[in-house]
């Protein structure tokens, strides 16, 4: 009891969490997080008993550490289906320096992953997939999520520029005479191709001159139309397929084809 006069002594409970604390004489020292039970006991003599066991339990959490994420891109464009030749770089600090964050950084645009980068040392990096984005201008962010130990963060916005994809138009017919009123037996067939091999859709417009003769839906970029009869008087003419620019192709009209009409 206090008024025993008898010495107390003070020591740490094996229910602590291990390196969560010491004990130095009658001073605590805190060193990791977790539970911390101090036990304090007092032995008795011949004329007091020994007193109960009083313990005393403290909790300690560990803070997290603040973080900054930053983002570079490799090119601040990159064209239609090309997206992939654009690389992005992260690279994530703690606040204080010491301990380097683990774990991976998503770089996106508005709510969309573009690509997820695992980092080393505080540095990673990672290649967009094609056609992720629309053609217009993006902005771009590293998103680091809090963890355990490290709060997360969000890096500035970078501009990303995305172009239309250029295409090449070409046209094929199946002959190059029809008699008048039998039109209809030709065949044109049309290939649009990009330069990344991303096939375009849409349509191809078969013209002679101002008027189409028929009208080809791609699929997989390719489609084929056959014009209706009577669809031109008797003469000779020249024939294009033309592609028209979308809100993800640039256009392009193939190279011209004679066709007479007999």
């Amino acid at each position: 009891s206090a008024s025993s006069g008898l010495p107390v002594s003070f020591s740490v409970d094996k229910a602590s969490t291990t390196k969560a604390c010491a004990l130095n004489g009658t001073t605590v020292s805190f060193t990791g997080p977790g539970s911390c039970v101090i036990d304090a006991n007092q032995a008795g003599n011949a004329t007091y008993l020994a007193a109960p066991q009083v313990q005393q339990t403290m909790t300690v959490t560990a803070a997290k550490a603040s973080t900054a994420t930053t983002v570079s891109l490799t090119s601040p464009s990159a064209v239609y289906g090309s997206e992939q030749s654009d690389t992005a770089k992260v690279a994530i600090t703690a606040a204080g320096g010491g301990v380097i964050p683990t774990g991976k950084i998503a770089v996106k645009a508005g709510t969309r992953t573009l690509c997820t980068a695992t980092f080393v040392n505080g540095a990673g990096s990672c290649s967009m997939s094609a056609i992720a984005l629309k053609p217009g201008s993006n902005s771009v962010t590293a998103v680091y999520t809090e963890t355990t130990h490290f709060r997360g963060s969000t890096s500035a916005a970078v501009a990303l520029t995305i172009t239309k994809d250029p295409t090449s138009t070409s046209l094929t017919l199946s002959t190059s005479t029809v008699t008048y009123g039998s039109e209809q037996t030709l065949i044109a067939k049309v290939a649009v191709t990009t330069p990344n091999g991303v096939a375009p859709t849409g349509s191809v417009k078969v013209k002679a001159g101002t008027k189409t003769l028929c009208t080809a839906t791609l699929k997989a970029g390719v489609g084929q139309c056959s014009p209706k009869a009577t669809t031109f008087p008797k003469g000779s003419y020249t024939v294009e397929g033309a592609y028209l620019t979308g809100t993800t192709f640039i256009g392009s009209t193939s190279s011209s084809s004679p066709l007479a009409v007999n």
